[in-house]
Formats: structure tokens, C-alpha cells, sequence
């Protein structure tokens, strides 16, 4: 399937939610060792469900957005739900049905 590059631009133009957390209540760090990108995915989680999320990268554009997609998914959802999400859930993000 074609990758909808139109929605990844913009996505990535807007930065969709990047930035720190002042007060997630979790804070989750990675290093990709492969690239060097380094990732923080900030959660504030209330009564078992995740009512904000964002993070910040250094990765590369397709890191950028591939992070701003997962924090909108989660956003609302239980840990359960949003522990279920695979990368073919992101995939479906970005091509045309």
C-alpha cells in the first residue's frame, strides 16, 4: 500500500505532540543503538488510563512521526489497550485504505 505522504508531512511539520512533560507520571527513555536516536515517551496516566502523552527525539523525521502517531493512539486509552498496539497499527496511519 502507498504511504500517504501528504498526512506524514504535516504530521511532522506540526510536530505533533513534542515537547517535555513537567508532570508525566512516567517518563520512558531509549536509545536506538543502531542510529544513535535517542527517544523520551512522556505519559500522565490517571486511574489506569493515559489522559496525556508526548515526547522528544533527535531522531529523523520518520522517528518524529512515527512518535507523534503512538502518543495520539494512546491518548484515552487503558494501559491494557494501548500496550495491545503493534506497528501495523501505526502502519495503517499512513496509507491509503
Amino acid at each position: 500500500m502507498p504511504m500517504d505522504f501528504d498526512r506524514y508531512k504535516k504530521i511532522n511539520d506540526d510536530k505533533v505532540n513534542f515537547g517535555e512533560m513537567p508532570d508525566a507520571t512516567v517518563a520512558w527513555k531509549y536509545r536506538n543503538m543502531g542510529c544513535g536516536d535517542g527517544y523520551v515517551i512522556y505519559l500522565k496516566v490517571e486511574d489506569g488510563v493515559i489522559r496525556d502523552a508526548s515526547y522528544t527525539t533527535t531522531g529523523c523525521g520518520f522517528g518524529l512521526v512515527s512518535l507523534a502517531v503512538i502518543t495520539q493512539m494512546v491518548k484515552g486509552k487503558t494501559l491494557e489497550e494501548a500496550s495491545r498496539f503493534r506497528p501495523e497499527d501505526i502502519d495503517r496511519e499512513f496509507t491509503f485504505p
